[in-house]
This record gives structure tokens, C-alpha cells and sequence, in this order.
């Protein structure tokens, strides 16, 4: 994944969402939960705001088959 892209899509939240994105995906994915669960649960307990929107149109495209460096990419 490129942090660049990463960095430009997450300037819209707080570096205590982005923080806490990273931290819990990485937990979920670990724990053996797929990438696509995983984006679900987290857009779903996000707080109303640019991420929750941002969690749920990765998601949507995570579940048409893009990778996930791709469906971040499209957020640029």
C-alpha cells in the first residue's frame, strides 16, 4: 500500500482516526478476520463523519473485487 495515498486520503480525519483505523484493522486481520469483514466492522463503528464515508466506499469496493491499495487509491 502506498503511505503517500494513504496520507492524502486520511488528511480529511484526525490523526486519532487514522491511528486508530491502522490499529484496529491490524487486530482484525490477525485475529484471522478477512479484509472485507474487516472494513465493514470498522465503517460501522466508525463516528458519523469523513471516515465512516470513506470506511464504507472502500468497503463497497473491496466487495467488487479491487484490492484494497486500489480501493484506497480511488479515494484520491
Amino acid at each position: 500500500m502506498n503511505l503517500k495515498k494513504l496520507n492524502n486520503i486520511f488528511n480529511k480525519v484526525s490523526l486519532e482516526e487514522q491511528i486508530g483505523f491502522a490499529k484496529n484493522l491490524a487486530v482484525l486481520l490477525r485475529g484471522g478476520v478477512i479484509i472485507n469483514e474487516a472494513v465493514n466492522s470498522l465503517a460501522e463503528q466508525a463516528k458519523p463523519g469523513p471516515m465512516k464515508v470513506i470506511l464504507f466506499r472502500i468497503k463497497s469496493r473491496l466487495e467488487n473485487g479491487v484490492s484494497l491499495n486500489s480501493a484506497i487509491s480511488e479515494e484520491e
